[in-house]
């Protein structure tokens, strides 16, 4: 035993020389040993059900050009969606988030700048949660508050889970992204609802964007690909519902990390 604690050491020592010599730190080094604890709050990914339910999120507004097209579509299939909106931006287009309240969509809180909320402190996530939280607040949300946040970018770790969990909102993912389809994949808005159409099953949260993030962006081809998918996914007897609604249906699924602490990417097992 006294071989092995020795020889442990050693190990340890050498290690720690050989992170030390990388750059790898001890604020480093604590980051990856609280990650991988982070599973047992890790984000909410899309709920198991068996009944055709989906949700749709919409992420990055409001906008004055993709938003009021998107509610329009919405309410023309009688469809409901989760609206996780910038705080600044927001601030900008007021009564474009009342016309959401006012159709019936859920507000997320989507931060105030867009900022990865894994570069900044403890103190700097809970500002950009909270201030946008006041200002929903503030334009009517009311006994409605946002209860859901989605981190920019999808990125978190276990210090902002916590931020979020003391600002009693749950934090969500999603499986499946249009832009996805579009951008990664490269296909048109016709390939795309085809395709999304053919993969998405019961359960899944979708991801769109109705605005830039931190830069403008060209919604066109996402707004058209909703256009076409939507109607689709009605005809096959889906409902589709905010994310709050979905959560209601059935048993959260969370988001996984990859098997090693320092692989911090997401996944969600569909």
């Amino acid at each position: 035993m006294r071989i092995a604690s020795k020889a442990w050491t050693l190990y340890a020592g050498a290690l720690a020389v050989a992170l030390a010599g990388s750059g790898f730190g001890l604020a480093e080094w604590n980051h990856l040993r609280e990650n991988s604890r982070v599973d047992a709050i890790a984000p909410i990914c899309r709920v198991a059900v068996d009944s055709p339910v989906v949700a749709l999120s919409i992420d990055d507004g409001p906008s004055p050009v993709y938003t009021p097209p998107l509610l329009d579509l919405l309410r023309a299939v009688d469809a409901r969606a989760t609206f996780f909106v910038l705080g600044e931006t927001a601030a900008r287009y007021p009564e474009l988030v009342r016309r959401e309240l006012r159709g019936g969509m859920e507000l997320g809180n989507h931060t105030w700048s867009h900022r990865n909320l894994t570069g900044l402190n403890g103190r700097e996530r809970r500002r950009e949660l909270e201030r946008t939280q006041e200002l929903l607040l503030s334009l009517g949300a009311g006994a409605d508050r946002p209860k859901l946040a989605r981190p920019p970018f999808g990125e978190i770790d276990a210090g902002g889970l916590r931020v979020a969990r003391d600002l009693e909102l749950t934090v969500v993912r999603w499986s499946i992204a249009v832009e996805h389809y579009l951008g990664d994949l490269g296909m048109s808005p016709r390939r795309a609802a085809g395709a999304m159409a053919q993969a998405i099953r019961p359960g899944e949260i979708v991801l769109a964007h109705d605005g830039g993030g931190d830069r403008p962006r060209n919604r066109e081809r996402t707004v058209e690909t909703l256009r076409l998918l939507l109607p689709e996914l009605k005809a096959k007897g889906y409902r589709i519902v905010s994310v709050g609604e979905l959560l209601r249906e059935g048993p959260p699924v969370r988001s996984e990390r990859g098997p090693w602490i320092w692989d911090a990417d997401l996944t969600c097992r569909r």
